[in-house]
């Protein structure tokens, strides 16, 4: 009994640090893809696979009306060519409004704000926080030109085949409480299995 109730306590002492010091961030990758007709540069491409990819972390996941994670990185392949965004802020933007939820990735140039948004009614329950399954969806067109590492790019038109997000682990304070759970659940087993013995 004595060697359980110690285990408990050092798994105590090991997590209040992480819950006091709050959760880490994880890293959370946003991936839209499908095929689209438009420009890149001069270049014409049409019904071009294409994917955009934006990495994120889930501390800088924030709510004022929409969802919105700036991102660390945003990088887009179109048939044979890629590139980096380039615009001053790079960002996935989520909206979960039950009328229409929409799942964006934008970009704003200093000047102005572009974005691309697909609808689907399993928007309306995430946060950009976590992991979220490869989704279809249908497109809607706000603004469609982007500054990019390698000349505008230009979406005239675009058929969205997926979005999906993966990472978002859990925060350590998460991972701190599973463990004292796990802990206390164990002293319980322990606690029970010697009243059994006694009996």
């Amino acid at each position: 009994m004595r060697h359980w109730l110690v285990t408990c306590a050092a798994l105590a002492a090991f997590a209040v640090p992480f819950v006091a010091g709050g959760a880490s961030a994880a890293a959370i990758t946003y991936t839209f893809a499908g095929t689209a007709t438009g420009f890149l540069g001069l270049d014409p491409f049409t019904n071009e696979s294409f994917t955009v990819t934006l990495v994120g972390d889930t501390d800088n996941v924030t709510f004022a009306g929409e969802f919105f994670n700036m991102a660390t990185s945003a990088t887009f392949t179109i048939g044979s060519s890629s590139g980096t965004l380039t615009g001053s802020f790079n960002e996935v933007i989520l909206n979960t409004d039950p009328a229409a939820p929409r799942v964006a990735f934008g970009q704003f140039t200093g000047f102005d704000f572009v974005a691309e948004a697909l609808q689907d009614s399993s928007f309306a329950s995430y946060n950009l926080k976590t992991a979220f399954p490869l989704t279809n969806g249908a497109p809607e067109f706000i603004t469609q030109v982007f500054e990019t590492s390698v000349g505008s790019l230009e979406f005239d038109s675009a058929s969205f085949a997926s979005f999906q997000a993966t990472g978002g682990v859990p925060e350590t304070s998460t991972w701190a409480l599973m463990a004292l759970g796990f802990a206390g659940i164990g002293l319980l087993a322990y606690r029970k299995r010697g009243t059994l013995v006694a009996a």
